[in-house]
């Protein structure tokens, strides 16, 4: 029997370390019962249980799915989930006769009885309770240190320190000079993988990534500006999914200058800034004759969840190479899939959500057909027939109809869904992506930037999630992406 041993914690503090590690020796005793002589695969996340987006909860579903699991192990339910809605949704499919075996350790429960389900569910319910609960002490406790202008969060911005009551930041004796001498070398050179080498070869300090470098640069806190707000919490319109999405660097909600020693002066920062700006436009920088960043800052690791980075190959045919290089991360640079190869997947997925959602917007549109114009009825005989002949050369003037049919029921096109199907019934078409990806590739950027997110694992695309205004009603934007 192959046994999945699921562990979680919610952040990668010492005492979360602790507890991950107590979590690992546990299953791992658990997993030597159940199957002495095999394997456990271990699916490891870093992230809160009220999340249902967590990458490896989401590899350790396929893999069950996909039958390759005989036992999920935890140490408890609230491991799995702290939402009650999607804790629902994990327990239904657990209790299934043709899914995995479910083992909790600190939860002895049957979920072949209305009772072992019923207790389930409620402490799923109660992990959920528990869990708010404690945000609402933390935002209590946040907006109290607002109140006093004190400074927020478990690290200081390198550089600094906190002060003895953690009050207020202080230069920090041993990082003060290292962070002068990184500030005034990307001042002078405006270059961040340069600034990034100084700061490992020289000084020892490693940077997550180059982007965590960028960030720290464009933080106001270097200015002596106590800065709240670096991210917003967004909610589904259903309410039952949560998750955090960290602002652009340097874009904070409050900025209270004066607070503590200034690293750099105002004008200093404002010259970072404007540098990276323009540094923004390197994705139209060829790497290769006659190709640009297509995908660059849309192919996440689905592993850690960052953005893949691209690179060139020397080889005796170079190529583009998409990898993930953040450290922490559990493939890291294993994580790479040829950038032509990605295009291709995504593009494709691209087209057969545009089907998708092409189908689903004909059918919205024939239940409140009713009364209608000679002009509506005769568009949409037309439309009819192009769909019937599926004729590429005819994507474009197909997509003009469905414009002109949107306008004249005067349909609601601030949900994108018109504007989109215009360019994905074409894309749908590998001759027209095609010309587009060798003679606009700039607007087929911009279109991919408004558009979609790719997911990558083992040299591959596995799903596209789409922009919120691109989905129907009901559909969460995710297309998975078979092998």
């Amino acid at each position: 029997m192959q046994v999945a041993l699921y562990a979680r914690v919610s952040s990668g503090s010492d005492e979360q370390a602790n507890a991950l590690e107590q979590q690992q020796d546990r299953l791992r005793r658990k997993a030597l019962e159940l199957s002495p002589a095999g394997e456990p695969s271990w699916y490891v996340d870093i992230a809160s249980g009220s999340r249902d987006d967590r990458p490896q909860l989401a590899k350790l579903m396929r893999d069950c799915r996909a039958g390759l699991v005989g036992a999920v192990v935890v140490t408890r339910l609230d491991r799995l989930s702290r939402s009650s809605s999607h804790g629902a949704q994990l327990l239904r499919f657990f209790q299934q006769e043709s899914t995995p075996n479910l083992v909790a350790l600190d939860d002895s429960l049957d979920l072949s009885t209305p009772g072992g389900r019923f207790m389930a569910r409620m402490l799923v319910s109660w992990a959920e309770a528990e869990s708010d609960r404690l945000s609402e002490r933390v935002r209590h406790g946040a907006a109290y240190r607002r109140s006093k202008l004190a400074p927020l969060g478990r690290q200081a911005p390198f550089g600094y320190r906190f002060t003895a009551d953690r009050l207020n930041l202080e230069a920090d004796p041993a990082q003060w000079p290292v962070a002068q001498a990184l500030v005034a070398h990307f001042l002078e050179s405006r270059n961040l993988s340069g600034t990034l080498r100084l700061s490992i070869e020289q000084f020892g300090v490693s940077w997550g990534s180059p982007f965590s470098l960028r960030r720290w640069l464009s933080n106001p806190a270097l200015t002596g500006a106590r800065c709240y707000g670096g991210g917003t919490v967004i909610t589904d319109p259903d309410g039952d999914r949560k998750r955090r999405q960290t602002n652009p660097p340097g874009v904070y909600r409050e900025v209270h200058p004066g607070c503590h020693p200034a690293l750099l002066t105002e004008v200093q920062q404002e010259l970072i800034l404007s540098v990276f700006v323009a540094n923004a436009k390197a994705e139209r920088r060829e790497l290769l004759p006659g190709q640009v960043r297509l995908l660059t800052g849309l192919v996440l690791c689905e592993s850690c969840g960052r953005n893949l980075i691209s690179r060139t190959v020397m080889t005796k045919v170079p190529y583009i190479q998409l990898r993930c290089q953040t450290p922490a991360c559990a493939q890291g640079t294993r994580n790479a899939v040829k950038e032509s190869v990605a295009i291709q997947a995504v593009l494709q997925g691209m087209g057969t959500y545009a089907e998708e959602l092409a189908a689903s917007w004909d059918a919205e549109q024939a239940n409140v057909a009713g009364d209608e114009s000679p002009e509506v009825e005769a568009l949409r005989g037309q439309i009819a027939r192009y769909e019937a002949e599926n004729d590429p050369d005819a994507a474009d003037l197909l997509a003009l109809k469905r414009e002109r049919l949107a306008a004249l029921l005067a349909a609601p096109t601030c949900n994108g869904i018109p504007s989109f199907l215009a360019m994905s019934d074409r894309i749908a078409h590998p001759q027209f992506w095609q010309g587009l990806l060798e003679n606009e590739p700039a607007h087929l950027r911009t279109v991919l930037q408004e558009s979609v997110r790719a997911v990558a694992d083992q040299g591959r695309i596995t799903a596209l999630r789409f922009n919120p205004t691109l989905r129907r009603a009901g559909d969460n934007g995710l297309l998975l992406l078979a092998g």
